[in-house]
């Protein structure tokens, strides 16, 4: 799925509810690591692409948001603000690393470390 509108309908058509046990991990996953998109149309613009599907999958992500999905959101959040090197965020990063969730605690982790 490297072709941009294709990839948009695909998060539009599985951002609903029937979806929402499948798509979720997915959306998760293609926001952790997306891949290139390209669009023969716009040549060079493969980083605007990639932004705007994580747009949508971010947006596909708080329409499936529940008590089950706050440990996804949550670790997403720590390694966005994690790679923007977000300071003010450090003393939340240093709770989280007392978190029973290994996944979170390793997100902490590494957002700390990024910090420096």
């Amino acid at each position: 799925m490297s072709y941009p509108p294709l990839a948009f309908d695909l998060v539009h058509v599985l951002s609903t509810a029937q979806a929402k046990k499948r798509a979720r991990p997915v959306f998760v996953a293609v926001l952790r690591d997306p891949q290139e998109l390209h669009d023969p149309r716009y040549p060079g613009e493969e980083a605007t692409w990639r932004r705007l599907l994580r747009g949508y999958l971010a947006i596909g992500l708080v329409r499936f948001a529940d008590a089950t999905a706050a440990d996804d959101l949550l670790k997403l959040a720590i390694a966005g603000l994690g790679k923007l090197k977000y300071a003010p965020a450090r003393s939340s990063f240093e709770s989280m690393l007392d978190s029973p969730d290994p996944d979170t605690r390793q997100e902490a982790k590494q957002a700390l470390k990024k910090l420096g």
